[in-house]
């Protein structure tokens, strides 16, 4: 008999230990189903996405050259050996929010360099003046509800700021992961020159040391947030030779 009691007593413990672990499931999903959902509503909720706080860490010379101590193939004589695309291109649209990440319509002006890739199921050399394509902006949506805001990661994660839409740009881009919402698209090198504003947008300076809370109608136009001034003219100087070597070709 004690035998049996024994026994009860475990598959009643088991049952038990099982019930907490499809109750503890449930929860992550349902969370999960509700990010998810949010996420979708901000995308159509046009004005909503817009007040998010844009959390941004300032360009400075210090973490760029530690950025490039340990990552040398960011140093911008890489970018063009290193991008398989390479456009000169208008920001077409609003952005959409889509896999925590900036979804942008580019038309593209000028083919610089389009070289075929075995990476991902399309063809870059198929990639024509006036066609449209699709660039991810390395932006990362973070924070419960009433506590949002986007940093930047990759290429913006060193004072990059949001594209502006009807402004130009020379991009430096490889595809991107082939995703099922969005097929062929393509994302930008890791280096902070590797979108580069061909318009006059500014470079600005914060009024505090730090990471700084921008809104998107205080990014329009903006081209990087650098530190101080020796940053921005590191910047200014560096973007001005990219585009000049490129514009001569």
């Amino acid at each position: 008999m004690r035998r049996q009691h024994t026994v009860r007593k475990d598959l009643r413990s088991i049952v038990s230990v099982h019930r907490v672990w499809i109750v503890l499931l449930l929860v992550v999903v349902g969370i999960s189903i509700v990010t998810r959902l949010s996420y979708s509503n901000l995308n159509v909720n046009y004005e909503q996405l817009m007040q998010i706080p844009y959390r941004v860490g300032p360009f400075s010379v210090e973490h760029y050259q530690k950025q490039l101590e340990f990552v040398p193939e960011n140093k911008p004589s890489k970018l063009l050996p290193t991008a398989q695309l390479i456009v000169e291109g208008v920001v077409e649209d609003k952005p959409q929010l889509s896999y925590q990440s900036m979804l942008r319509a580019v038309r593209v002006l000028h083919v610089y360099k389009a070289a075929n890739s075995n990476k991902g199921a399309h063809e870059l050399g198929t990639v024509k003046e006036g066609q449209v394509i699709s660039v991810y902006e390395p932006l990362a949506l973070e924070g419960i509800p009433s506590e949002r805001v986007f940093w930047g990661s990759s290429s913006y994660q060193l004072g990059g700021v949001p594209m502006t839409k009807g402004n130009k740009y020379l991009l430096f881009l490889n595809p991107a992961p082939e995703r099922q919402a969005v097929l062929h698209a393509y994302m930008m090198l890791d280096s902070p020159f590797s979108k580069l504003a061909l318009d006059d947008e500014e470079v600005v300076l914060p009024q505090s040391p730090g990471l700084v809370d921008l809104s998107f109608n205080q990014l329009s136009n903006v081209a990087l947030v650098a530190a101080d001034e020796t940053a921005k003219q590191l910047y200014l100087e560096t973007r001005a030779q990219l585009i000049k070597s490129f514009m001569e070709t």
